[in-house]
């Protein structure tokens, strides 16, 4: 497969890159540990990873009945679902909610 890379911050120097090829990595470390050390998790909010990587894992956990992804620049999904697609591979899901707001007003509510 080829590797697809973003440039994720706006200054010009080497800032953290995004690759398709081997995202899984970080998506499934951010996700499948805490899901194993935790027992019992029903509503998840995650705030940030706009990319849909996490919340992809987190689909997979029949026992989740909730997942809330709050993203302060709704422009980061958008982008990731044009550019990476296969990211994104949330979908439609009846437990899978999104917000395009600060994730410190969403710990709030």
């Amino acid at each position: 497969p080829q590797s697809l890379s973003c440039q994720m911050d706006n200054t010009g120097n080497c800032g953290r890159t995004l690759t398709e090829r081997d995202e899984f990595i970080y998506d499934e470390m951010i996700t499948h540990i805490p899901m194993a050390v935790h027992s019992n998790v029903r509503d998840i909010l995650v705030i940030g990873a706009g990319d849909g990587g996490v919340v992809r894992e987190l689909i997979r956990y029949d026992d989740v009945r909730r997942i809330d992804l709050v993203e302060m620049d709704p422009m980061v999904l958008d982008a990731c679902r044009k550019y990476l697609p296969s990211r994104t591979g949330v979908g439609k899901n009846e437990r899978y909610s999104f917000y395009g707001y600060s994730g410190s007003v969403r710990t709030t509510e």
